[in-house]
């Protein structure tokens, strides 16, 4: 956003309201997706929140800028395609048939429980068995901090066992702990 205003000769602090909406469009000019923008217009927030200068994303025609980008400027993520039964089951016998018997638990207790869980690979490694709370059949899970939860508000999550005994998440937990 600076450098654009170095490049339209505008004064970028305090910024006016437009000269915040060409930074904006600046940035469509130069490629960036609209999740990159609304990070530009947060920079020039906080940057004038900090001087203790009035905010110009906050006014309707930079609010009206982003908005109308947001419309021009979607795509759809890329789904990815979530693994079956046979596959689990397939992962299931590779770790089953692992030579180092304590390694092939662990890998499928991790690989059952993040699948179960729906966890990202950072929830699975942040886990440890202060977050794990065994009740009845099912297993209780504390996510302390989590991508979506960025304020670290906590969200617990049970884990039910599985109707198959190959593929139930709950099964190599106990094995896998007393490795």
């Amino acid at each position: 956003a600076w450098r654009s205003c170095a490049a339209m000769d505008r004064c970028a602090m305090p910024m006016s309201e437009a000269t915040a909406a060409m930074a904006i469009i600046d940035g469509v000019n130069d490629g960036l997706t609209i999740g990159s923008l609304r990070v530009i217009a947060s920079v020039i927030s906080v940057a004038h929140a900090l001087a203790k200068e009035p905010d110009p994303t906050e006014t309707e025609a930079v609010r009206s800028v982003l908005r109308g980008i947001g419309r021009v400027l979607t795509h759809q993520q890329d789904a990815k395609v979530a693994l079956n039964a046979d596959e689990l089951l397939q992962i299931r016998e590779a770790c089953d048939k692992d030579p180092n018997h304590a390694r092939g638990i662990r890998d499928w207790a991790l690989v059952s429980f993040g699948f179960a869980g729906a966890f990202r690979r950072s929830e699975i490694v942040a886990r440890n068995h202060a977050d794990l709370e065994f009740g009845g059949e099912d297993l209780r899970v504390c996510l302390n901090r989590s991508k979506t939860d960025q304020f670290g508000r906590g969200a617990y999550l049970s884990i039910r066992p599985g109707s198959n005994p190959k593929l139930c998440p709950l099964a190599p937990l106990p094995p896998w702990s007393a490795t």
